[in-house]
């Protein structure tokens, strides 16, 4: 009963770096021995596809969504002859602003992950070129790469 828990658990850690590394559900259920139902109860309640899209999502494209919530913010400012200019809709503003400007910068958190996350699509894409990398070595470098983006955060507030 032990064992099948720790193939299971085994199973689903390979499933989760291969899905976080962008394969498609087919693909992973080629490579793990689980049913779809399975893969699916995983991938839902376990948060993965959150976890894929921030793990996908370049720094270009958050700046276009804030720069494109600040326009959202100033066009209702606009069509409402500024009655939603309240100390609220400010600090929304502010903060929007400050995060285009944060994200503009190239010594943050948000871009030594993106450096994180590129590694490790280029191990995983290459795998075959490196013999030796094992499941367990994809496994492993998942779950430090998932340490360092939490370090990363922490550490630098976020920002």
């Amino acid at each position: 009963m032990a064992k099948e828990r720790k193939d299971q658990s085994k199973n689903r850690e390979l499933a989760r770096v291969l899905y976080l590394s962008g394969q498609t559900q087919e693909q992973i259920l080629e490579k793990v021995d689980v049913c779809r139902q399975t893969l699916s109860r995983w991938i839902n309640q376990g948060g993965w596809k959150e976890e894929r899209t921030a793990r996908t999502i370049t720094r270009p494209q958050l700046v276009n969504k804030a720069l494109t919530a600040l326009g959202t913010l100033l066009d209702k400012a606009t069509r409402d002859d500024g009655a939603e200019m309240d100390s609220g809709f400010c600090d929304r503003l502010i903060k929007t602003a400050t995060a285009v400007e944060k994200l503009g910068k190239r010594d943050n958190p948000v871009v030594k992950v993106e450096t994180v996350i590129e590694l490790e699509q280029f191990t995983v894409n290459n795998r075959d070129r490196y013999p030796e990398l094992t499941n367990e070595t994809l496994r492993l470098f998942n779950r430090i790469h998932g340490d360092y983006i939490s370090h990363q955060f922490q550490e630098g507030g976020g920002q």
